[in-house]
């Protein structure tokens, strides 16, 4: 288990814990994290102090999600699930014309279930078994399967209603494929760009599902995840939250556009903190966020909206091609690479010592692998014995995601 995603110093050297904490399971629905001080400056006691906030952090995560709901948020779940599934839906008739007849008459079967009782929806939909339908919605849409007998009533009863609702609204979709309009010329336009151009989720909603999904895959380390959280809620703010389907190239220059006039450590400095971000924009003379700031922030754009189109949610990636180019002789946007001679002193300072620089000979070795493979100082810090593998009779370091921080 890796620790240095959760701990973080101060500027006197002493050991943060900071855990995150999801949005759906926080009381405002908001994306924050639960910071503790170790006060500790050993490096080796915050690791043994986070192994335990860890696991008891993400047991307390990882409980019961569906008890603590409200009606409200499990028809939420109910919905963006068969809204994503008649997205999906449209998509694929657009691209491959109209569903089979056979296909149509299942749907036609599912309607004829679902206005009738529960017990023959069921049977129709999931041959009788109530709990493959509940365990399957549930993994779906990252819900603990631990359920009370009211979430269970609740959840089946909207998921009858729901299913309907895509039944019918399925076959209307589909019939329109078999009509044509001969009296007056069609305008020229792309089904699937028609398809998308319907739908209403906002950038915000879609980005929620994003990320949740990205967390159920376990994509992303706390800090990552963190991160894009930030984007994104930056992205729904920059855009007034506008459906993810009218974004256009348009809106994505002016979203660029408004990055170059983003403060600095915006949610840090005193003078923009507390501060929405159309208000930050507005200020003047305050020092502005870096190149490579900016183009991380892009780049998550770029991975969302990639996410978002092949989901069928988007029709193009409009932060594709939009990165920031760096300047070839700004110091500030670039790192000087070592020359030969300044690794050469460094290596002979190293192995040999000759200033003392180097008292023991462990100390030695976090730079001479950072040197030798580009890991970064996390990477190699974390590194343990069990780490040092012979393969095929060469001996190679292994940086993977498991290990213990201070082997």
């Amino acid at each position: 288990m890796r620790h240095a995603a959760y701990l973080s110093t101060s500027r006197h050297g002493i050991f943060y814990f900071r855990l995150p904490i999801p949005r759906h399971l926080h009381p405002s629905r908001k994306c924050t994290d639960l910071k503790v001080s170790l006060r500790t400056r050993c490096p080796k006691t915050a690791s043994r102090l986070s192994r335990v906030l860890i696991v008891s952090g993400q047991s307390l995560l990882a409980g019961p999600t569906v008890q603590a709901m409200t009606y409200p948020e499990i028809r939420q779940h109910v919905q963006n699930h068969f809204r994503d599934r008649l997205a999906k839906f449209k998509v694929h008739v657009a691209e491959l014309g109209p569903i089979s007849n056979d296909r149509v008459e299942g749907f036609g079967a599912i309607i004829r279930a679902a206005e009738a009782d529960l017990s023959t929806f069921v049977n129709v939909t999931y041959l009788d078994d109530e709990g493959r339908l509940l365990s399957e919605f549930c993994e779906a849409e990252g819900i603990t399967e631990q359920l009370t007998t009211d979430d269970r009533r609740l959840i089946l009863r909207d998921y009858q209603q729901a299913y309907l609702q895509l039944a019918k609204a399925a076959l209307k979709y589909n019939a329109r494929y078999s009509e044509f309009e001969l009296e007056d010329a069609p305008a020229v336009t792309s089904p699937v760009l028609a398809t998308v151009a319907h739908a209403a989720d906002r950038v915000s909603e879609v980005a929620e599902l994003h990320i949740a999904e990205g967390q159920r895959s376990g994509l992303w380390v706390a800090k990552t995840l963190t991160e894009k959280h930030d984007a994104l809620n930056l992205l729904s703010e920059l855009t007034k939250n506008k459906p993810i389907a009218a974004m256009n190239k348009a809106d994505a220059r002016a979203v660029k556009a408004a990055l170059q006039k983003l403060p600095k450590n915006r949610n840090k400095s005193p003078a923009t903190r507390g501060l929405t971000v159309e208000e930050m924009l507005l200020l003047d003379d305050v020092p502005t966020a870096s190149i490579r700031t900016l183009n991380g922030y892009v780049s998550h754009f770029q991975t969302f909206f990639s996410w978002a189109v092949a989901q069928g949610y988007a029709m193009d990636n409009v932060f594709e091609g939009m990165r920031f180019r760096l300047p070839k002789h700004d110091k500030d946007a670039q790192r000087d690479a070592f020359t030969t001679n300044q690794l050469a002193v460094m290596f002979e300072h190293l192995m040999k010592s000759p200033n003392g620089l180097v008292r023991k000979d462990e100390h030695k070795w976090v730079t001479l692998i950072a040197m030798f493979t580009g890991a970064r100082l996390n990477e190699v810090a974390q590194l343990g014995v069990d780490d040092l593998l012979l393969h095929q009779g060469v001996w190679c370091l292994s940086f993977t995601t498991d290990g213990e921080d201070d082997n």
